[in-house]
């Protein structure tokens, strides 16, 4: 009997590149897009091994780690991470939570063959300490369905459901600029950032939910009593922007001739019902936001490459904020994994006020600040 890999990877073409590298090898091989539909396969159909991304924005690696850890019947199932991330902080944190292994992006064959070939082996021993933790099971009159996080929000310390605008951001060619510089100037890069970033999320009203290495998910709802949420999220996406211009320019004064490439984000947000929650055992907990919303927020960003647009807003959220703010283009989007198509806007700046003159007020973005 073949050997079963499942693949978590929200990127298509980085699945079909491992799914050719591992059925040429002679491993049957399942895929998800999503860490909550690899969560399911892992369940349902107990994989032998599992090669999964970090960085996904409805529920990462480390979320995926924790809940297959928490449970019995997939306690031992091996897992790897794949990830552009190569700093001591992520592999610290995967190793403590249980990870098996790391693999960088991109991914050699040879590299990929041979940590999947001694994970496996190394999972054979593991599957005698499986059996004792079900047979202790029912022993105790626990069904073993029981022990599964089939729906692992269900099983979560708190669960709640909000509507909410969720805004989802990316650093654009991260990939090079973590290749030119070393890996305490990228660490130190990221935390300057981000500490911006959260700056202006939070006097928003918004939070950060997490950070995802080159990527954030923030929050925006009504919890705080700020019902304009979507108002709320586009600024924040405007400022942010505007915070990543200036910091790409201190960028190029610190690091004047080492060529690295201009420093720019993406951002995409769509208003929707989102569903939060914890998951994990004890201290390694994490809140995590989940639900359709947070999924499309993330296809827009990804967007924003093809559309030439720096900030990509779903119509949901362009039709809240009414007239604060000044949109550009228009165009209708498949997000992946969608039948149906959604209208999205470009975000161009705010809008004038009507006690101000034009000229101090309007702040739009310039095609050369998302290029």
């Amino acid at each position: 009997m073949r050997n079963r890999v499942l693949i978590i990877d929200d990127d298509e073409d980085v699945i079909a590149l491992l799914r050719h590298h591992l059925t040429s090898a002679g491993y049957e091989v399942m895929y998800a897009f999503s860490g909550i539909g690899g969560l399911e396969i892992a369940i349902h159909d107990a994989p032998d091994l599992i090669v999964s991304d970090v960085r996904m924005p409805e529920f990462d690696g480390f979320g995926l780690l924790a809940a297959l850890r928490a449970n019995a019947p997939t306690r031992a199932m091996p897992i790897v991470f794949l990830t552009v991330l190569d700093d001591t902080e992520s592999l610290t944190r995967a190793m403590r939570l249980g990870a098996d292994g790391y693999l960088h992006k991109p991914v050699q064959r040879d590299a990929l063959l041979e940590t999947v070939a001694s994970k496996l082996e190394l999972n054979q021993t593991r599957l005698s300490v499986v059996e004792a933790d079900c047979v202790d099971a029912r022993e105790a009159g626990i069904a073993e369905d029981e022990l599964l996080v089939k729906d692992f929000a269900s099983r979560a310390k708190f669960q709640e459901s909000r509507h909410a605008t969720v805004l989802y951001s990316d650093i654009r060619r991260f990939s090079r600029i973590a290749e030119i510089l070393s890996h305490q100037e990228t660490a130190n890069l990221l935390r300057d950032y981000y500490a911006r970033a959260a700056t202006v999320i939070q006097r928003q009203h918004g939070t950060v939910v997490k950070y995802l290495g080159d990527a954030l998910l923030a929050s925006f709802d009504s919890t705080e009593g700020f019902v304009d949420h979507a108002a709320c999220a586009t600024r924040a996406s405007i400022l942010l922007n505007e915070a990543a211009a200036h910091f790409g320019k201190e960028l190029e004064e610190r690091y004047t001739g080492r060529g690295l490439p201009k420093f720019a984000i993406g951002i995409g947000m769509h208003t929707g019902e989102v569903t939060v929650g914890t998951i994990g055992p004890g201290r390694n907990a994490e809140v995590t936001l989940v639900g359709d919303t947070v999924n499309i927020a993330a296809r827009l960003e990804s967007a924003t490459k093809r559309l030439g647009w720096g900030i990509v807003s779903s119509g949901a959220t362009a039709k809240e904020t009414g007239n604060q703010f000044v949109y550009g283009r228009r165009s209708l989007l498949v997000p992946r994994g969608r039948y149906s198509s959604i209208e999205v806007r470009e975000v161009k700046g705010f809008a004038a006020r009507a006690d101000a003159s034009h000229s101090g007020v309007i702040r739009l973005i310039t095609s050369a600040s998302v290029n």
